[in-house]
């Protein structure tokens, strides 16, 4: 995520990047693994942590909760609501 946040010019990186982590309901730990140690729903947790990292004003999502378990489904619906 810090990555993203830097191609897309974001300041404090750091911060928003914990945010977004707070925001999808990753750990700080989780962060810092690497994305191929996912799971298929972490992972997508992690695209979507990604698309918002920047706070675009659109975002374009195609079955983002697919393979996501409940609480993850619902939780990101309410970042989006957000």
């Amino acid at each position: 995520m810090r990555f993203y946040a830097i191609i897309k010019g974001v300041d404090n990186v750091d911060e928003v990047v914990a945010a977004a982590l707070e925001g999808i309901r990753l750990s700080p730990e989780d962060g810092d693994k690497l994305a191929k140690n996912y799971s298929g729903g972490m992972k997508r947790k992690l695209s979507f942590g990604i698309a918002t990292i920047a706070r675009p004003s659109v975002i374009i999502l195609d079955e983002p909760s697919t393979g996501m378990d409940p609480l993850a489904r619902r939780q990101m619906w309410e970042v989006i609501d957000r």
